[in-house]
């Protein structure tokens, strides 16, 4: 597989204005670092420049101009601009983009093939196991579901060996138990790609379940940066309609009896029913902020497991009529609730105040 040094990253100072009956005036201008391996997310909404960005970085975009660094790859720059097929890229489109006439494997094969540096038979039955996809290599696409084009499709993009791997909404065309499925085989592949991967998607949960870093743009322009959960806890201070929190926590414990996993903040503990998860492995978490009711006392005849001694950061109005939004203070980190505005009079809330969030459901991420 390819490699990268720590010192390695991913440099883009790009800019590109496109005029046409779809993105009228559409402008893009970015400049970055990213790191030179493992998964960043590309989030934004529809019409932000995700795809342009992937393939301002594939070459496809002849009129993008700039400089474009992987690993210390030039792929263009005022005097360079490689074509796509010089640029060693894999590119994984929202739909699979099969031979519909070559079997699964050899759809696999035809990106081994076509590898700048190829890679051993040894590695490419490795990603094959590691995807799943072993038990489909002699079947012809059309004979494959949605998931299972996709999951070839990036085995093949992955077996050609790119210095990079752009991934464009990858699952965005299948249903949600094709998602959970392809989501699972995505994240085991981290575990044997050393390459960097751009992982474009609207989906919060999704980038914050693969990704570490993600960038966040807008209007073509990059609105923010940064570590996943500090990003989009500060997206969702101010976005009450996507009002969720994710938290950064260590798996401690699992109760057989009642096929329960502890999870440790720092001083607390939730405990979540998921059982494939090894003791000391860190998992992100996803509250969703309509999921946590607020308590000036800790209540143990509830049937709600989960409750957290925090205290008040903020309480502003929500957009939504009657409702409040607020922010806690977690074991240092940020916890959102949305509470109607009666209760936070009844109950009086305030800034600074200790209470009791009563978590009723939140998601393990990773």
């Amino acid at each position: 597989m390819a490699s990268s040094q720590d010192s390695e990253m991913i440099q883009l100072d790009i800019s590109l204005q496109k005029a046409n009956e779809q993105r009228n005036g559409f402008k893009l201008r970015l400049e970055t670092q990213l790191p030179g391996s493992g998964f960043s997310g590309i989030f934004g909404a529809s019409g932000s420049g995700k795809t342009t960005l992937l393939r301002c970085i594939a070459g496809l975009e002849p009129d993008s101009q700039g400089s474009v660094v992987v690993n210390q790859h030039t792929f263009q720059n005022d005097n360079v601009f490689l074509s796509p097929q010089q640029r060693n890229v894999g590119f994984v489109f929202q739909q699979p983009v099969l031979f519909p006439h070559l079997t699964a494997k050899q759809n696999i094969e035809f990106g081994a093939k076509r590898a700048f540096e190829p890679l051993s038979e040894t590695h490419v039955n490795e990603l094959i196991m590691v995807s799943g996809v072993e038990h489909l290599l002699t079947r012809y696409p059309a004979s494959l579901s949605g998931g299972e084009q996709q999951r070839i499709a990036i085995v093949r993009a992955v077996a050609s060996n790119p210095s990079i791997l752009l991934m464009d909404e990858p699952l965005a065309a299948l249903d949600d138990a094709r998602k959970t499925e392809l989501m699972s085989y995505l994240e085991a592949l981290q575990s044997i790609l050393a390459i960097p991967v751009l992982y474009v998607s609207h989906s919060q949960t999704e980038v914050a379940r693969l990704a570490q870093q993600v960038l966040v743009l807008e209007s073509g322009e990059l609105l923010q940066q940064g570590e996943v959960t500090d990003v989009f806890n500060r997206l969702n201070r101010v976005d009450e309609q996507t009002a969720m929190t994710f938290l950064e926590g260590r798996v401690a414990n699992y109760d057989e009896q009642y096929h329960l996993t502890q999870i440790t903040l720092a001083q607390h503990s939730l405990w979540l029913p998921q059982s494939n998860l090894s003791s000391g492995s860190k998992v992100r978490l996803c509250i969703a902020a309509n999921d946590i009711s607020i308590s000036l006392d800790e209540h143990s005849q509830t049937s709600i497991l989960n409750r957290l001694l925090v205290k008040i950061q903020t309480i502003k109005p929500s957009s939504a009529p009657g409702i409040s939004l607020i922010e806690l203070n977690a074991d240092g980190q940020s916890l959102l609730a949305q509470v109607t505005n009666k209760s936070v009079n009844n109950l009086q809330l305030k800034a600074d105040m200790s209470v009791w969030a009563q978590i009723k459901s939140a998601a393990i991420l990773r």
